[in-house]
């Protein structure tokens, strides 16, 4: 009979992320917002657009039957969004990432923008999971390493510098102009 553990304690996926985010939100001195949200769309799917008379059609491609198999009833998939914004530029969303996990929350799996999840290979050694942008994480502590990967990556560090940059000018910009009303 197999020796169960029973002393290992996960880290909620949501604790994890607030952890780190906030690290990171000062480190950026809250020019760049990181945010977490649930998210209700694909996080797999690869559509091919095909067009039929002027209509897009929309192919999700096959279903397999092994996806059922070893599916546990009721432990409901949760999806969040992990993405970057701008207290200064409102409009301004870069997704990072989708996460999806269920009530057991490990192994978590992180869906990573491809350029991202490229960066973050050569850094750690993670178990891939189908396409090159699909992790698994099995515990709290490789979900962290793997943030702190994602979070100090070239692209990311290279977005949020030209993110704060602009922000700046924009700051800089506005009070000029407040100052120009006031005189």
């Amino acid at each position: 009979m197999k020796n169960y553990k029973f002393d290992i304690c996960n880290e909620k996926p949501e604790d994890v992320v607030s952890r780190v985010g906030r690290d990171f939100m000062e480190s950026t001195r809250s020019y760049v917002l990181l945010v977490f949200q649930e998210y209700s769309g694909p996080i797999f799917t690869t559509y091919d657009d095909t067009f039929f008379d002027g209509f897009k059609v929309v192919i999700s491609g096959k279903k397999d039957i092994q996806d059922q198999l070893g599916a546990v009833s009721g432990d409901e998939k949760r999806k969040f969004e992990l993405y970057l914004t701008s207290k200064v530029m409102e409009n301004l969303k870069w997704r990072i990432m989708f996460l999806r996990f269920g009530y057991a929350m490990y192994p978590l799996t992180a869906v990573v923008e491809e350029r991202v999840a490229n960066q973050v290979k050569k850094k750690l050694k993670l178990n891939e999971f189908g396409k090159s942008y699909v992790f698994q994480l099995n515990s709290s502590e490789d979900f962290e390493a793997f943030l702190q990967a994602v979070f100090s990556c070239d692209v990311l560090t290279s977005f949020v510098q030209s993110v704060i940059t602009e922000s700046k000018r924009r700051e800089k910009e506005a009070d000029e102009k407040l100052s120009a009303e006031v005189h």
